[in-house]
């Protein structure tokens, strides 16, 4: 993109996947963003509303819990601008996510088991057997390869240096692979360029 129109914009105060602190754009960004200049504004103001009305018609909504514990359907919202990941950092953050996972699983199976993490001191046994989620039927259960979330959803988000930071650990099936899902298939009508020049 033409870095003149990039004079006055500050990437320093959080991390920007596209551009660097000196304003000029990463290696791997060049291919998408090529894309997105040849677009230009309006064209890509055009495949927003696209991807605004195809996720209308899907009805692909999620639920708002209000502090009445009403709920509130709105509209999932997506942007049409990918986030760039590159095969590097992927690696790292894969080999990460597999670990942390892994040690989730450990942990829950040690908690309805051998509950060394409470002879150990580790965590407080109340915290666990207090809660509302423990099911006390699953003591003395443990299932195949100590797998217990078979699909976790692990939010990620990034600091200004552009390094990955777990916000929070989903072991019950998420709903979010569903939004995941279909932000893909939404995409890929909306916008197929992103899938076919990359």
């Amino acid at each position: 993109m033409s870095e003149k129109l990039w004079d006055n914009y500050n990437a320093t105060k959080a991390y920007d996947g596209y551009f660097t602190n000196e304003n000029k754009l990463r290696k791997h960004a060049v291919i998408i963003s090529n894309i997105l200049e040849r677009y230009g504004k309006d064209k890509l103001q055009e495949i927003e509303k696209n991807c605004q009305s195809t996720i209308s018609a899907r009805g692909i909504n999620f639920r708002v819990y209000a502090a009445n514990n009403r709920a509130e359907e709105k509209k999932w919202p997506l942007d049409i601008i990918p986030r760039i990941i590159p095969k590097s950092q992927w690696n790292k953050v894969t080999k990460g996510l597999k670990q942390r996972v892994k040690a989730l699983n450990l942990f829950i199976d040690d908690v309805y088991n051998q509950k060394k993490i409470f002879k150990d001191n580790v965590i407080p046994r109340e915290i666990i057997f207090d809660s509302p989620y423990y099911v006390k039927e699953c003591e003395g259960f443990s299932p195949k390869y100590k797998s217990w979330a078979n699909i976790s959803g692990v939010d990620l988000i990034r600091n200004k240096n552009g390094d990955y930071l777990v916000l929070e650990d989903n072991l019950r099936v998420p709903s979010g692979v569903s939004y995941m899902l279909e932000n893909r298939m939404v995409m890929r009508d909306v916008f197929p360029e992103l899938f076919y020049e990359i």
